[in-house]
């Protein structure tokens, strides 16, 4: 199942800022918070597949710009949900796949509460900071044409 992903997750994700580099180290992040993390006891399975699948639809809420908010989080766990049950995963998995992801963004507003959620929320977060989440940063505002070299002229 893990290629198959890949596969789906690299076809869709061409945005600068959340592209197959941060889904990877995302997953990364996941798998040592769980290995690392007293007592925990989360299904791996679900685990990884909800770190590849988590910005899914990045792309739709990224071409939504005329003000009609598409919030990735709330339409990739749809997604993800519709792509694991057609590679065969039931739907327990698919929906415990897509509750996970559902709850992986901080602006949405939805909480956390499987262990799995709770690492794919801060396993994302810890992409934020750094030096590779500021650059991130900077790279998805300049697409969104929210930052100017000149600030004071602005």
């Amino acid at each position: 199942m893990y290629e198959e992903l890949v596969e789906i997750v690299k076809n869709k994700l061409k945005s600068s800022s959340h592209d197959l580099s941060h889904t990877f180290r995302v997953y990364g992040n996941c798998l040592r918070i769980a290995q690392n993390e007293p007592n925990c006891v989360v299904n791996l399975d679900v685990l990884q597949a909800a770190a590849l699948l988590h910005d899914i639809a990045r792309p739709e809420e990224d071409a939504h710009k005329d003000g009609k908010k598409v919030d990735h989080a709330i339409l990739g766990a749809q997604q993800a949900q519709e792509i694991l049950l057609k590679l065969g995963k039931t739907e327990q998995f698919a929906e415990f796949v897509a509750s996970t992801i559902r709850t992986h963004r901080f602006r949405g507003g939805l909480v956390p509460e499987s262990m799995e959620a709770k690492i794919l929320f801060d396993a994302d977060k810890l992409d934020v900071i750094g030096n590779v989440g500021i650059a991130r940063s900077y790279m998805k505002l300049r697409s969104e044409e929210r930052f100017s070299r000149n600030a004071e002229t602005d």
